[in-house]
């Protein structure tokens, strides 16, 4: 991003738009976080240049729109209430077009919100055409790790229940990095990280904070694994910093988990040389890896250029 704008498409986007990945499901991906204040974050996926995805930060809203379809109660109101605003607003913009005589960029825009309008009713007619059982809904008023497990069942089981092929779970992205852990420490993830350099106890309350992440993570994946698909599942876990706090960016952990069918070996810890060096490798270059693992031959996403550009294609050493 460049002051807040997307500069180009994220991986989930790119690849919600191949045939093979997308196929007939209800939406294009799954976006869910948590954040601080705010009931979506712009500030983590895009479609375009300055087209940004949301993630949804309300557990109740995000449950409602995968499975108010199937679940009845509340939900299922609030997915009939969608229907009909959605209906509303459709018809409302094609008269505001029909009537509209200005700025040619001022139609265009208008075209862009029936679009977007558009996606949200097929995805609705879709979702009417499924039979699912919804799971449960996700608790109210959870602390954060508690509260990322829940998001990453909602986000596991729309895989698994063919809404979805794409999956995003953030938590503290998109700027909300004071998130605070409490049965980890008092302080705030933010302030725990400045203070990790200097102080041992807030460095290990950082790794505990990783390693109860983690460990969400695959209780996740056993249910994937459990329902025969993790084998056509890759799961990426990103860390929220790369070398240090304010990070640099010269060098980043990334936790890759499935993909055996696709061709992803696994079992390995892979080291690439630093950022200076022959060899060294970029997270563009990942991203790569995803398109070649989903049928895809992409070989120059991620936008560096020049200088900054260490490799194009994907990171051969991950492929079988």
């Amino acid at each position: 991003t460049v002051r807040g704008r997307a500069a180009g498409q994220s991986i989930d986007a790119l690849l919600a738009t191949l045939d093979d990945v997308r196929r007939d499901t209800p939406f294009d991906a799954f976006r869910v976080g948590i954040g601080t204040g705010r009931p979506v974050d712009f500030g983590t996926c895009a479609y375009g240049p300055g087209r940004a995805a949301p993630l949804i930060l309300q557990a109740d809203a995000a449950y409602e729109l995968a499975y108010g379809a199937f679940a009845g109660g509340d939900a299922g109101a609030a997915f009939e209430r969608r229907d009909r605003m959605l209906r509303f607003a459709a018809r409302d913009l094609e008269a505001a077009e029909r009537r509209f005589d200005g700025d040619p960029s001022e139609r265009a825009k208008l075209g862009t919100h029936g679009e977007s309008i558009g996606a949200l009713l097929e995805a609705q007619d879709r979702l009417r055409e499924m039979s699912v059982e919804a799971p449960p809904a996700p608790e109210a008023g959870l602390s954060p790790i508690p509260r990322l497990g829940s998001l990453l069942d909602l986000a596991v089981s729309t895989l698994i229940d063919g809404l979805t092929s794409v999956a995003v779970v953030g938590s503290g992205t998109g700027g909300a990095f004071g998130l605070t852990y409490s049965s980890i420490s008092s302080t705030g993830r933010h302030d725990m990280q400045h203070q990790s350099a200097r102080d041992p106890a807030m460095r290990q309350a950082v790794w505990d904070v990783t390693t109860a992440e983690v460990s969400e993570l695959a209780r996740a994946v056993k249910r994937l694994d459990d329902a025969g698909i993790l084998g056509e599942t890759v799961v990426v876990y990103v860390g929220d910093n790369g070398e240090q706090h304010h990070s640099t960016a010269s060098e980043f952990p990334v936790l890759l988990i499935g993909g055996g069918d696709l061709g992803l070996r696994g079992g390995r810890t892979v080291v690439y040389p630093g950022v200076a060096s022959e060899g060294n490798r970029q997270l563009s270059n990942l991203w790569n890896t995803l398109g070649y693992l989903a049928g895809a031959t992409l070989d120059d996403f991620g936008g560096e250029e020049g200088d900054l550009r260490r490799a194009f294609g994907p990171l051969g050493e991950l492929m079988g």
